[in-house]
């Protein structure tokens, strides 16, 4: 290749490389293939994952991460991804900083049987023995004493490529107080996504949300409202945001509860926002049960308004 300074230049590494054959035989050939990926609980968040998740799944090698505040069932959406791959004979390696192993197998456990609540559990402990199977394919990793996060992500370069799926609940637990910063960040959220890109499983990073936003009182945060920021988004292949906001609705002798999850960042595919609903009867999430904003409470529909309310500018300044 003639350089425009005239110099002869090869093809290397480093530089632009024209198509060739064997490229356009790969991309017909990764067409024809069938979903490889990860499918998820929700069927509307399967069909945005784009043309690499085949709109079936998350693909492999994506960083998928999860954010919502204290207390909004963040671990149990995590466990609900996990029990739906695992029901797919899927593979899973979980990292739980907040809750220990017997408590997420209870929980992943409850997702996956059918007809079996938190009250049978508490009565009959033999209820887990129809689930068995399918949680052998599930290694938890009780991460509560605090490790050096290199412990964890050598753990998962390490087992990683035995894994479909990678999840870390939640990110500023699991990696232990160190990391707090920007760059702590960055670097976990370039480990994380090079180890799934390296070894084809899909990461699943659970984050807190910031104080700011925890007070705001918005019913779906948006992408600055993670704790990590643009540190923990920019790697992010996918940002999903667990609504603040949870309805609780009497049904009979069940208590049902309701929000969104809004896909705030998708970088191959279409953002959404999706109604969930869940009952106190156990912990599956599913999809459905959409409310208008009319039903709740005055208070949210007062914030609302008034976060719609321009801002007055005068001189420049708010």
């Amino acid at each position: 290749m003639e350089h425009r300074s005239g110099t002869r230049r090869e093809w290397g590494e480093g530089l632009p490389r024209p198509t060739q054959p064997s490229d356009i035989e790969d991309y017909r050939r990764a067409e024809a293939a069938p979903f490889d990926g990860v499918p998820t609980m929700l069927p509307t968040w399967n069909a945005c994952c784009g043309d690499l998740g085949k709109r079936a799944g998350l693909a492999r090698g994506w960083m998928v991460t999860v954010g919502g505040g204290p207390g909004k069932r963040k671990s149990m959406f995590a466990c609900n991804m996990t029990a739906h791959a695992l029901e797919k004979g899927l593979r899973v390696m979980y990292f739980s900083g907040e809750l220990p192993r017997r408590s997420i197998l209870k929980r992943v456990g409850l997702c996956m049987a059918a007809g079996v609540g938190w009250s049978m559990a508490e009565h009959d402990p033999h209820w887990i023995d129809d689930v068995a199977s399918g949680l052998r394919h599930l290694a938890v990793n009780d991460v509560r004493v605090r490790i050096e996060s290199d412990e964890v992500l050598t753990a998962i370069e390490r087992w990683g490529p035995e894994y479909d799926l990678v999840v870390l609940d939640y990110m500023q637990q699991t990696l232990g107080s160190a990391v707090h910063t920007a760059d702590e960040i960055k670097t976990v959220a370039e480990e994380m996504k090079g180890a799934a890109l390296r070894h084809g499983f899909v990461a699943v990073i659970v984050s807190q949300l910031t104080r700011d936003v925890q007070r705001d009182g918005s019913d779906m945060p948006g992408l600055y409202g993670l704790a990590g920021g643009s540190a923990l988004e920019r790697h992010s292949d996918q940002v999903v945001m667990f609504g603040t906001a949870v309805r609780r609705i009497p049904a009979g002798d069940l208590d049902q509860y309701r929000t969104w999850v809004g896909l705030e960042k998708v970088r191959d595919g279409q953002p959404a926002r999706i109604p969930v609903v869940w009952d106190s009867h156990g912990p599956r999430i599913r999809e459905g049960g959409e409310i208008e904003w009319e039903e709740w409470p005055e208070e949210k529909q007062h914030a609302r308004r008034m976060r719609s309310v321009p801002k007055r500018v005068t001189g420049g300044m708010e």
